[in-house]
């Protein structure tokens, strides 16, 4: 896994891993993971979220 830097509110916990990012969840997922999907839905290149992990961190697409 890599880490990746920036996003002030989850520096240091947002982790490549292959061609999937894992982040922590927080209070916004829901509105975060609509917004993702209406942009993925409209032909923007949005990382659109795939999953979770068993301790309950989103998994979304990488992209390049």
């Amino acid at each position: 896994m890599q880490r990746l830097s920036g996003s002030m509110g989850n520096a240091g916990k947002v982790f490549r891993d292959g061609d999937t990012v894992v982040r922590p969840t927080g209070p916004h997922d829901e509105a975060v993971n609509a917004l993702l999907e209406a942009l993925a839905a409209a032909g923007f290149p949005a990382p659109v979220p795939i999953g979770e992990t068993a301790d309950r961190r989103r998994v979304f697409e990488w992209i390049e």
